[in-house]
């Protein structure tokens, strides 16, 4: 049975899910595809981690049954697009196809109800453009494992201790450390490079696991986060307003009309608040040097 939504958009975007890696938090997800309800989701890679489960077989049930969730929505009308990342780039074979009652694509063009135009892909294509070779992406990879690891035992005392959302090594060395707020930062500016480069109004992505939304001069920057650590999603609404979903907590929003979200709150995510000043990137040039403090914030 499926429960009354707490919120109704128009689209839903969901990138970074890494279902088979023991650090999922597939039953958050499950709980907001109860509590969202969409007509439009698209899927924007590295849904299914086969890196992971290459190096360790885990699949318990709650990561079946969220891909069980996606193909009952997509058989019950819901239009679910799958954009494969580099996790499940195997996926990517299916491109242009249907894979049962749900659409494969490279990427895609989403137009917005009210005529802005979106590119959407994965983004592990972005680091050709800021010069990471596939080895260091890999190398990089392993460090987040690491890092991941070590977060377990803390995750658990912190889950004694106090309620509330446990504390991420992995996302606190990200905060603090130069070299990935640069690289965060480059990401940003070359997808905001790429859909200027094709005339579009701006691009929904995924991969780096920093949940974002902010323009610059004008061109849209969405990162639907991920479901490792952030547990954020980005939806638009039915007046066209585009939101950051954060779990417990409060969205982002950004509109053409400075107006704040419209959507209900609900007790596994928030979509209330007021519509916060949106911070503007850095230029192309600019992004080359050390990221102002105020400028790298994320979460």
């Amino acid at each position: 049975m499926i429960a009354r939504p707490d919120a109704d958009l128009r689209t839903l975007w969901i990138s970074d899910v890494h279902l088979g890696a023991r650090d999922a938090s597939a039953p958050a997800l499950l709980a907001l595809l109860e509590r969202v309800r969409a007509e439009r989701i698209v899927l924007v890679g590295d849904i299914v981690d086969l890196w992971s489960l290459r190096r360790r077989w885990h699949w318990p049930r709650a990561h079946r049954q969220v891909l069980e969730r996606f193909h009952e929505l997509a058989r019950r009308g819901t239009e679910v697009v799958y954009v494969p990342g580099n996790h499940d780039e195997a996926f990517r074979a299916l491109c242009g196809h249907d894979f049962g009652p749900i659409r494969v694509e490279r990427e895609l063009v989403h137009e917005t109800v009210d005529g802005r135009r979106l590119l959407v892909l994965h983004g592990d294509d972005l680091e050709d453009d800021i010069h990471v070779a596939r080895w260091a992406a890999r190398a990089g990879d392993g460090i987040y494992t690491a890092l991941l690891v070590a977060d377990r035992p803390l995750g658990k005392v912190q889950r004694v201790v106090r309620s509330g959302e446990p504390f991420s090594l992995a996302r606190f060395v990200k905060s603090r450390s130069k070299i990935a707020k640069r690289f965060v930062l480059r990401y940003e500016v070359a997808a905001v490079r790429l859909a200027r480069k094709r005339g579009l109004d701006g691009v929904v992505c995924g991969h780096i696991h920093v949940p974002q939304l902010r323009t610059h001069r004008g061109v849209i920057y969405a990162n639907c986060g991920d479901w490792i650590e952030s547990r954020t999603a980005l939806g638009e609404t039915h007046a066209g307003e585009l939101v950051l979903l954060r779990q417990g907590r409060q969205t982002t929003g950004l509109s053409t009309t400075g107006a704040p979200p419209s959507t209900r709150s609900g007790s596994a995510m928030s979509t209330t608040g007021p519509m916060p000043r949106v911070p503007v990137l850095p230029s192309a040039e600019e992004s080359s040097r050390d990221c102002p403090e105020d400028s790298s914030k994320r979460q």
